[in-house]
């Protein structure tokens, strides 16, 4: 640990350093280990470790003075290239709504990027928000049995844009799918009952509304169940 002089000489030298638009790059350094990185030395202290592509584009090399806007420069592509990682990391595990990867880049600082990542992994088809939508309601159909509110809420939750959110379900559901797929549900629950009390018919309307079905489709459902009664 630095103590006294020697810690001030210290944090004065990288004031000094960080002030200092006339610096140059004494020594470039690429890491062992991919994904394969440089570190970029300037004026003999560690400055940056950057995509070892960025060294080539920007023509980066040893001598090289490293000017204001050079700084500027290598800064936003290396935190570019850190928000583009992270997206990718993210639809590597599963599909994403735009939403999402915005929400994760700003709780990782770096929601000034989102726009341009964003962009670029729709024009490569990476991201679409109708894509994802579509297998999202899929898959809480099939595997949850949600009805088109639940759908719905949590679509909007993940930033997935109102328009295309109604197109989806309205492609999704019909009235007779949402009948059918209640009164699966509802039977499950009385589990062949001739007859339900009060409290396990309102049991069950809670239930069917946390599942985001409509109460005009969920009485029906009910009124066969109580007309079953002896």
């Amino acid at each position: 640990m630095k103590h006294g002089r020697e810690e001030k000489h210290y944090f004065l030298a990288v004031f000094l350093f960080q002030q200092n638009p006339m610096s140059v790059i004494t020594k470039l350094h690429t890491l062992p280990k991919p994904p394969y990185k440089i570190e970029i030395f300037v004026d003999g202290m560690l400055w940056e470790t950057v995509p070892a592509d960025l060294v080539g584009e920007l023509k980066l090399h040893e001598d090289l003075q490293l000017t204001d806007s050079l700084r500027t420069e290598i800064k936003y592509r290396v935190h570019l290239t850190e928000a583009h990682d992270i997206a990718m990391r993210m639809l590597a595990q599963r599909e994403r709504s735009s939403g999402e990867i915005r929400q994760r880049l700003q709780a990782r600082q770096l929601g000034e990027f989102a726009d341009a990542v964003l962009q670029k992994l729709v024009q490569k088809d990476y991201l679409n928000d109708e894509r994802f939508a579509r297998l999202f309601t899929r898959d809480k159909m099939n595997l949850k049995r949600w009805g088109p509110r639940r759908i719905r809420r949590e679509l909007f939750l993940k930033g997935v844009e109102k328009e295309i959110i109604e197109r989806v379900l309205e492609a999704a559901f019909n009235e007779t799918e949402i009948q059918e797929t209640i009164t699966a549900l509802v039977e499950k629950k009385v589990r062949g009952k001739e007859a339900i009390t009060d409290k396990e018919r309102q049991r069950i309307w809670n239930y069917l509304l946390r599942q985001g079905y409509a109460p005009a489709d969920i009485a029906p459902v009910l009124r066969k169940i109580d007309r079953r009664a002896p």
